[in-house]
């Protein structure tokens, strides 16, 4: 039987269950670095502000320069500019300042990334077609399909691969992959788990109104988690989710009542930063009979992989900290500066959000039986 990994230690991917409240320790090291912020005009509603943008097309001035002629009306070449920019420019920008630190960093290392190296990372994905029986000449065509589906395109695809391909090169010497790691990895990915619907509310009143639906109405509690669940990459797939018993970066109190869960009894609200889950048992997976001899070298590949992604952000916000950015263009300085507002206003909060815990701390934890 094939023996596949799917621990978000060793995998980096969201196949076990792991919100975003857990990740928030991952997140904070990315500091003021624009890959965790907003993009677009959704930045500057963050940062308190609104911005119209207009799609629709405007006339070419007597002296402006003239994108296209439609009967005889001259479309504005700077009006179909101003809105792509408004639209995309700083996402774009995003991405290109990014690649551009890492090229900085490692031309400063004296480290060269050349096409080759792109080109292998990409050789690699495309050879998975061909493993599906896509023929050589359509693996291009089906990739950009893939992508497509995934809101995405080839030239950004290429672009973090650039990136990635960055971060490598640095990386080198900084990743040490150690025994310990290796065990947890292990014991997450074939330890015991449970499968359950987690559906995360903001308070006890929405906990107390999921379990009158679950326990007096009988509503699906997959339907609930679609309705009620705060955690939108979960509540999409109707909260379903799965819990590595032997995981020890989850929260104990959601380990002890996820092993005592029982079929047909909602779990007691569990708080957790600010929230409270509630589990309801799908299925109780056992631990896998797989040596560890055998999974070791998969566990340290994909472990050095997620260690080394960790590591690229961390350096890119360290970059991004020491540079000096001058924008010339109007619209993305206007954007930038929200997005900075916005990330420091956050930084603000994860900051009080690490004292209020230990502050905490002095005083009786509350109980999750309390609901």
């Amino acid at each position: 039987m094939k023996t596949k990994l799917f621990s978000p230690r060793a995998d980096g991917v969201g196949v076990t269950w792991r919100p975003p409240v857990f990740l928030a320790a991952g997140v904070a090291l990315v500091g003021l670095g624009m890959a965790c912020m907003g993009v677009g005009p959704a930045a500057g509603a963050a940062a308190g502000k609104t911005m119209h943008i207009s799609l629709l097309p405007k006339l070419a001035g007597p002296q402006e320069p003239v994108l296209a002629q439609i009967n005889g009306q001259k479309l504005s070449s700077l009006a179909f500019k101003n809105t792509l920019t408004q639209l995309y420019g700083m996402s774009l920008f995003n991405e290109w300042v990014q690649v551009t630190l890492l090229q900085q960093a490692c031309a400063k290392e004296g480290i060269h990334v050349g096409k080759s190296a792109v080109d292998a990372q990409e050789e690699k994905i495309l050879q998975s077609f061909s493993a599906e029986h896509v023929p050589q000449g359509q693996r291009h065509a089906a990739l950009a399909r893939v992508l497509a589906a995934r809101g995405t395109t080839v030239p950004q695809f290429r672009l973090e691969l650039w990136r990635n391909a960055y971060i490598k090169a640095l990386a080198k010497g900084h990743i040490h992959v150690t025994k310990k790691q290796i065990r947890e990895a292990y014991n997450i990915n074939f330890g015991p788990k449970v499968k359950v619907v987690d559906i995360v509310v903001g308070s006890l009143s929405d906990a107390v109104t999921a379990r009158h639906l679950i326990m007096k109405n009988h509503k699906n509690p997959e339907q609930v988690a679609r309705a009620m669940s705060l955690n939108q990459q979960t509540a999409q797939n109707g909260g379903v989710v799965l819990i590595p018993l032997d995981d020890p970066t989850l929260p104990k109190v959601l380990l002890h009542t996820a092993e005592r869960l029982t079929p047909g009894v909602l779990s007691p609200s569990i708080p957790i930063n600010g929230e409270f889950h509630l589990l309801w048992l799908l299925e109780k997976i056992p631990a896998q009979k797989v040596p560890m001899k055998k999974v070791q070298p998969i566990i340290v590949k994909k472990l050095s992989q997620l260690l080394e992604n960790q590591w690229g952000q961390r350096e890119i916000a360290r970059l991004w900290q020491a540079a000096k950015i001058k924008i010339d263009n109007p619209i993305l300085q206007q954007q930038y500066a929200a997005m900075r507002a916005a990330a420091l206003a956050q930084a603000a909060r994860n900051k009080a959000a690490r004292k209020k815990p230990a502050k905490a701390s002095t005083t009786k934890p509350p109980t999750p039986a309390a609901q």
